[in-house]
Order: C-alpha cells, then structure tokens, then sequence
C-alpha cells in the first residue's frame, strides 16, 4: 500500500495499535509520497450515540490530538456523504455509523478554524525523519499477529516502531550500534517480541548476531526453536548462536558480545536506563 491506514472511533474502540503499526510500516520501509511521509486512518467513525450528529470540533480535537502522537498524519474522515437535497437539514447519513460531517451540518462553515489546524498539524507531521529509540520485532510463530507486540512497552518519554521478519532482513541493515533504514532513522535496541515458546528462523538469528557483534543491544528471551525444515547443519548453527547470545545469562541478566549486549528480560525500563 502506498498510503499504511490504521483505524479509530469517537470514543470507542480505542484500541490504537493498528495505528501505531501502520505507521511503524511507513516509518521502517521509508514509504514516501513526493517526499512526504504519510500515515493514515479511517478517521473518527462511531456508533450511535457517538456518532448520528453529536459531534463538533471540541468534542473531537483531543483525540485526533492524541492519535497524533502514535504515528498518523491523515485523517481520513469515515465518511463524507453526498448531500443532494440543500433542506435535508443537517443532512443525509450513512445509517447510524460514521462521523456525520458535511455541508449540512449545524457547524460546517464555523468548523473551518479546526480544518486549518488539522492541515497544519499533518503537514507538519510529513516532513522529515522521526526520531526513535527501538525496533519491536514481531514473532514469527504462525499464525501470527502484532497485536502483543509492544509488550513490554517502552517507558514514558521512548518512542519505537515495529517489524516483521521480512522487514528486519531488508528495510533495515546494521550500521555500528544502531539499525538504520534508508530514512537513515537509527534504532539502537531491538525488542524481542514478549513471548516464552517463541520460533525464529536462522536467517533473522543470524542478522541478530550480526547486530550485537557489532554493538547493537537486543532485549528479550532467547527463541528456543526454529520454524525451517532445516538440515542438521542449520539446527546445530540455531543452537549454537542461540547459546552464544543468550547462553549463561539468568533470567533479568545479561551479557557483552562482541560491541553490544544481550539483556535477558522483558523490563524495557531498566534497559533503557
């Protein structure tokens, strides 16, 4: 997709993770639109009573606000209706869902300020590079999801995207003690996906080593089997990385190796520290 879209409602569904991983998708493969970054959502749609014409720019501004700071840069307003009869007063709806906003409306015209701030805030939010702090790398059991993938979160004041397997091998290469992608963001720890019997496959392990030999820091649990149809040459390289990263460390340890270091826990904060 040119355009990653997540998705949130007035009031409910408040859930902003697909938000946040529409823009970890843009952010980490440097998705770009005549050089602007774009990030979208299905904006501000709601069930009755959140929708059928009781909302205004003042009952709306602190969650738009608020998704801002995840990662979106459009609103795209579900929905914009077609309005045939001018006397339909305050207009014609999609049925009981969706942000009633059109022509007809009682604040149309006066709503133009909020408009012009809106333009302004997402224009300002395409230019440039983020600046980041982690890369969470989502598990490649399968069935798979994102969903639990910013478990654990970072502490207040860090900011981190997310990656599949596919985008860690080739949005991103090592460069010293960072992962950088071709934006050239730098992330500097990578999190491993919050999960106890988790699978990896050798190529992410061995790019995992590559990083940490080269002084990246990982935090999380060691992956305790691979996924491949592997040779017996390939299970004996998977435990053998396995061991050099993760081996002797307690659980809340960690270890140098090579220029980096591996942290054996899931408490982003004292990592961070």
């Amino acid at each position: 997709a040119d355009i990653p879209m997540g998705e949130f409602w007035v009031r409910t569904h408040q859930d902003r993770s697909a938000i946040k991983m529409a823009g970890s998708i843009a952010h980490v493969n440097a998705k770009r639109i005549d050089g602007n970054q774009i990030v979208g959502a299905e904006s501000y749609t709601g069930w009755h009573p959140d929708a059928a014409y009781q909302n205004f720019p003042y009952s709306l501004k602190a969650q738009g606000d608020d998704v801002y700071t995840v990662g979106l840069n459009r609103f795209i307003f579900h929905r914009f209706a077609h309005q045939p009869n001018v006397h339909a007063n305050p207009g014609m709806s999609m049925g009981n869902i969706g942000f009633h906003f059109d022509r007809n409306n009682t604040w149309f015209e006066m709503g133009s300020k909020w408009l012009e701030y809106v333009a302004r805030c997402q224009y300002m939010l395409q230019q440039g590079n983020i600046v980041a702090d982690a890369l969470y790398l989502v598990s490649e059991n399968v069935p798979g999801s994102s969903r639990g993938a910013w478990n654990p979160d970072l502490p207040f004041g860090y900011f981190g995207d997310q990656l599949n397997a596919e985008m860690f091998l080739n949005a991103v290469k090592v460069d010293g003690d960072a992962l950088v992608n071709e934006d050239g963001v730098r992330y500097r720890l990578l999190m491993i996906q919050n999960e106890q019997n988790k699978s990896m496959t050798i190529e992410v392990l061995r790019k995992i080593d590559e990083f940490v030999s080269a002084g990246g820091a990982v935090c999380g649990l060691a992956p305790v089997r691979t996924p491949n149809l592997s040779s017996d040459v390939e299970i004996r390289e998977f435990k053998s990385l396995v061991e050099k990263l993760w081996g002797g460390i307690q659980n809340g340890g960690s270890k140098n190796i090579g220029k980096g270091r591996v942290f054996a826990t899931l408490d982003a904060g004292s990592v961070m520290k």
